[in-house]
Parts: C-alpha cells; sequence; structure tokens
C-alpha cells in the first residue's frame, strides 16, 4: 500500500514537472528549435561534446543536423552557426537583433572584463566603438605606412631564414603581427625575445583555451564554482590566475610607457599617444587602456 502510495503520487508531480518544462520552453522559444543531437537531462549534449576541440564535433554534426544546430550544455542553450554565410546574413545584416554577446562567466574570472570583442550590448561598448573609430579611420591608418614597410621587410627576412623548419614560419607570422600591433599601438619597436611581446603571446594562448561558451557553461550551471580557488580546477582553469597577471601587466606597463615618453618629449607616434594628446579625463584614459590591450590581442590571436 505504501508504495502504491508514492506511485499515485510521484506520478503525477512527474507528469506536471514534464507539462510545466514545455509550457515554460513554448513561452521562452514559441518556434521550434533547429535541428540538434538528442539531449541528456540536465548534462544535455556534454557527454558528446569534446570540449578540447569543440569545433570538431560541431563539424561532425554538420553532416547530421545542417548548418543551423542546436545544442544544449548542463541547462544553456547553445546554436552553432556551421556557415559563414548564415553567419553574416545574422549578424552584419540583422546587427540589430544579434548584437548582444553572452554572459561568459570564465572571462572576469581570467581578468578580461575588459575586452571590447566580450561586453555586453550598452554604453561602454559604444563608447569602444566610437574611440575605435576615432583612431582607426583611413588616414590615420595611411599615416603609419613607414611602420608596415619596416615590420614587412623584418617578416620577409623572418621567413627565408626559417625555410627549412615547418614551425619557424608560424612564429615569423606571429612575431610580425606581434610587432606590428605593438608599434602601431603604443610605439613600442620590440626586439627578439621581447618580455612585453612574450607576455602578450603567452595571454592570446591562454584566452585561446579557457574563455569557451563550453567552458563558460559549466560556471553557469554551477554557479558555486566561481566561489572556489583556481587550484581546484583542472590545468585550465588555474591558468586563469595568470591570466589575471598577465592582463594587468599589459594594460599598465605599455599605456605608461607611452604616457612617461610623453612627458619626456620623446614619444613615437601610436593610436594611445594620438589619443592622450587630445584628452585630459583620466576615466578615458581607464577605457583606453582597454580599448588599446583588446585591440592589440585581436590584432595578434587572429590575424597571425
Amino acid at each position: 500500500m505504501f508504495f502504491a502510495h508514492i506511485l499515485a503520487v510521484s506520478i503525477p508531480c512527474a507528469i506536471a514537472v514534464v507539462a510545466a518544462l514545455r509550457w515554460t520552453r513554448g513561452r521562452v522559444y514559441p518556434l521550434p528549435l533547429p535541428p540538434g543531437p538528442r539531449p541528456l537531462p540536465f548534462l544535455g549534449n556534454a557527454l558528446q561534446l569534446d570540449t578540447t576541440r569543440p569545433w570538431l564535433t560541431y563539424t561532425a554534426w554538420r553532416k547530421i543536423y545542417g548548418n543551423i544546430i542546436y545544442s544544449r550544455l548542463f541547462g544553456i542553450d547553445m546554436i552553432i552557426l556551421n556557415s559563414d554565410t548564415i553567419a553574416r546574413e545574422l549578424f552584419n545584416k540583422r546587427s540589430a537583433i544579434y548584437s548582444d554577446r553572452p554572459v561568459i562567466h570564465t572571462r572576469e574570472r581570467a581578468g578580461l572584463a575588459f575586452n571590447t570583442g566580450l561586453l555586453p550590448y550598452g554604453e561602454t561598448l559604444q563608447q569602444h566603438r566610437k574611440i575605435y573609430h576615432q583612431v582607426l579611420k583611413a588616414e590615420t591608418s595611411a599615416s603609419y605606412s613607414g611602420m608596415y614597410t619596416h615590420q614587412a621587410n623584418e617578416l620577409v627576412v623572418d621567413l627565408l631564414s626559417a625555410r627549412a623548419d615547418m614551425q619557424k614560419p608560424k612564429e615569423a607570422c606571429e612575431r610580425y603581427m606581434g610587432g606590428l600591433t605593438m608599434v602601431i599601438t603604443y610605439g613600442h619597436i620590440p626586439q627578439r625575445g621581447d618580455p612585453v611581446l612574450a607576455r602578450a603571446h603567452e595571454l592570446v594562448d591562454i584566452v585561446a583555451r579557457i574563455v569557451t561558451p563550453e567552458k563558460a557553461a559549466l560556471f553557469s550551471a554551477f554557479p558555486f564554482l566561481k566561489r572556489l580557488p583556481a587550484w581546484f580546477f583542472s590545468k585550465d582553469y588555474a591558468l586563469m590566475e595568470r591570466s589575471r597577471e598577465l592582463c594587468q601587466q599589459l594594460l599598465n606597463e605599455p599605456f605608461n610607457e607611452v604616457k612617461a615618453q610623453m612627458a619626456k618629449g620623446t614619444v613615437s607616434q601610436s593610436l594611445v599617444s594620438d589619443f592622450l594628446s587630445q584628452t585630459r579625463d583620466d576615466g578615458d584614459e581607464e577605457t583606453l587602456k582597454a580599448i588599446a590591450l583588446s585591440g592589440y590581442l585581436a590584432g595578434t590571436g587572429t590575424v597571425s
């Protein structure tokens, strides 16, 4: 009798919970979701995903489900686009709808809350975009042609000397983009083994590993993880402490070097010096630090 009573109560409750979940999902998503792999309860598709190389999983799913795929990780809904054409259609032509960013909890833990590319849509992002347009307009870019030529010549020499080693052309391209972006952003001409450039490359590598939607989904599903120390996590998450340290060094050291050179009258032309010569607002300086490092990381991490 006892078990019969339990069943009599639990079965209607289970049906009610399932119905409530479906009703809630219908209110949130009134239209059908794109096709995708069948999720498990709570885990979603986490066990089917290669979290270290998720693009391989998404490419395999594309053959089954198409270019727009629905996936779920620990209660976080994700839409994967496997087509450049579709991505441009949504994010360029319909940017008023899709211009916001998802909440990536790992960005704060990694010290990357300043990064333009990770900012939510709002006043801060608009301010960043305004300054980018101001310091990166076509006529300003043309004034750096001498720097482009010098760094391009350095790249050619590096590539000629690296012909026998398949790994060295990659290093040469990274050094070229890092040096070019550094000299344009801060007026700093890096030498081989330059500590600023080495820290920047280290940060780019760390960011590529830890600031991903797949890893952020864990923090969204288990908020208490944000209160745990970095050593509690795997090697990737332990890198977050190092990332915060590198971010603070790179936000302040090259920027302060430009300010010191301006005070001495020995400053070279750069985006930072051009902007500082036009403003005396300390609040704008904090914004410019964020913009300068965001632009540097984007140029170094993607173009090379």
